[in-house]
């Protein structure tokens, strides 16, 4: 089932996209708010 390799592919790919997203804003939030990185984003939270 070659259609089904390449949807994983391609969701594994978008999470791949993300968790590189949600990397570098953790990184951004730590150089801003050192304090702040441990509280949950509840628009973060909202978004997943």
């Amino acid at each position: 089932m070659p259609i089904l390799q390449t949807e994983n592919l391609h969701v594994l790919g978008n999470y791949g996209l993300f968790k590189m997203a949600l990397r570098q804003l953790i990184n951004l939030r730590q150089k801003s708010h050192p304090i702040q990185v441990m509280k949950p984003d509840p628009e973060l939270l909202k978004r997943v």
